[in-house]
């Protein structure tokens, strides 16, 4: 009796954990935002090597003596990267502390 309680058991659980993968749904955390950009990259940034200014809004970046990448979305890429978008352009933008940030531009590094 108990060999047969064992078998159904076992058989019941194979059943069940071979039937649960497959209705899982793939969830993404990372998803575009178009609501305003994380506040501790709001700000104006200075250049390290040239002064170059950086000036980052809610919903806008700019680059002083450029025009601005208005409707700006972002999302986070992990290990305080954050990926942006706007106007067909896209850039990342590498967040260290409240005083440093990189950028993949031709500045690069940036100051507050």
């Amino acid at each position: 009796m108990k060999l047969r309680n064992y078998g159904l058991l076992g058989t019941a659980g194979l059943a069940l954990g071979i039937s649960v993968p497959f209705a899982q749904t793939t969830a993404s955390a990372s998803t575009w935002h178009s609501s305003s950009l994380p506040a501790k990259l709001r700000g104006t940034w200075h250049g390290k090597y040239t002064g170059q200014k950086l000036y980052v809004y809610r919903h806008t970046i700019r680059y002083a003596g450029e025009k601005a990448m208005p409707h700006i979305k972002w999302r986070y890429a992990g290990n305080n990267y954050y990926r942006l978008k706007g106007n067909g352009e896209s850039t990342l933008f590498h967040y260290f502390s409240r005083h440093k940030m990189t950028t993949y531009s031709m500045e690069h590094t940036f100051y507050k």
